[in-house]
């Protein structure tokens, strides 16, 4: 199996804190001694250089594994975060939670377990040492799975969080991420053991430090829960219209409590995650060449073609016979 590149990707958006910059969040620690775990960044560099030279982002023959390459810093962007697990080979990075940002680098890994809006920032890359990712997509029910098949023993945590987390990788999750990588290359073995791979990957993330962060997730935080039934109804019934008293009973939550939790784990009010569902639908509708603008507003749910136009420009960066021209444009940059 091949490699292909993933389908390009909208203009990028500059991100704003909804407040006053917070205090810069202390970055999760590096490796102290460094002897175990730098081989493994070594051996991880070397096979994400080799596979994506050039470019930013590539998917890879293995479904849920993709590859990302910066050459040069970048300015503090809106982006969405789908639920991952995003690990840093070479470089530093930026992101917020709400206002609250978080310095990470090599060795250092994002989870998010729900879709959501948020900011990052590329902090240090060149052309001759890249920014260098791994992102290896895992679903809540997958996570969910593998807590209750493991039986770990893990404690319940009080304190508030946000569908996202940075975390420091310990050698045995590294090493895990490693032959994953090495699988690239040997597409009969991929189809075989990725998938095993891949859980072993979300169990060393159960059972490290953050382990307790993702138990109370998605398994003692019914709001969460809520949260996440609530997304996975817009996503169902975006065209119609959300409803919200009706999604509140669905997911066993007040109106008030849902608005608030909605807004706290995805970073985007239940009406503007609506409206992005309605726009990235519609893109996709435009992509496909099948339908002009003025039907892929009307399927999605826009009665207003003015008003499609609008707020298709403010997420994409571009009206949408523009951004549709510029995406289908030999230089194209590859999301």
């Amino acid at each position: 199996m091949s490699n292909a590149s993933l389908p390009s990707k909208p203009a990028r958006r500059e991100f704003h804190p909804s407040v006053r910059e917070a205090p810069m969040a202390r970055a999760p620690q590096p490796f102290a001694a460094g002897e175990a775990v730098s081989p493994l960044l070594d051996g991880m560099r070397a096979i994400v250089e080799r596979k994506i030279p050039a470019g930013e982002r590539l998917q890879t023959s293995i479904p849920f594994l993709a590859l990302l390459r910066v050459e040069e810093a970048t300015k503090l962007e809106a982006t969405f975060l789908q639920p991952s697990l995003c690990v840093v080979v070479q470089g530093r990075k930026k992101i917020f939670f709400g206002s609250e940002p978080v310095v990470y680098g090599p060795g250092d890994y994002v989870v998010s377990t729900l879709e959501m809006t948020t900011g990052a920032q590329v902090l240090s890359a060149t052309r001759t040492a890249p920014y260098l990712g791994v992102r290896i997509a895992v679903s809540a029910t997958e996570i969910a799975s593998i807590l209750v098949e493991s039986k770990l023993d893990l404690p319940l945590l009080h304190q508030a969080r946000s569908g996202a987390f940075v975390g420091t990788a310990d050698h045995d999750l590294l090493e895990a991420v490693t032959r994953l990588l090495r699988l690239i290359d040997k597409p009969n073995d991929a189809a075989f053991l990725a998938g095993s791979v891949k859980r072993e990957i979300i169990y060393r993330l159960l059972a490290g430090e953050n382990g307790p962060r993702l138990y109370r997730s998605l398994v003692q935080d019914q709001q969460f829960l809520g949260v996440a039934r609530a997304v996975e109804f817009l996503k169902q019934n975006f065209v119609h219209g959300a409803d919200v008293e009706t999604m509140a009973r669905s997911v066993e939550m007040s109106v008030s409590s849902l608005r608030h939790k909605f807004k706290a784990v995805t970073g985007e009010s239940i009406l503007q995650y609506q409206k992005r569902l309605r726009l990235e639908a519609a893109r996709r509708l435009l992509l496909s060449g099948t339908v002009d603008v003025a039907t892929s507003a009307y399927r999605v749910g826009y009665e207003s073609q003015s008003q499609f136009s609008r707020e298709y420009t403010r997420l994409f960066g571009a009206p949408p016979v523009k951004d549709l021209r510029n995406s289908r444009s030999p230089g194209a940059v590859q999301d």
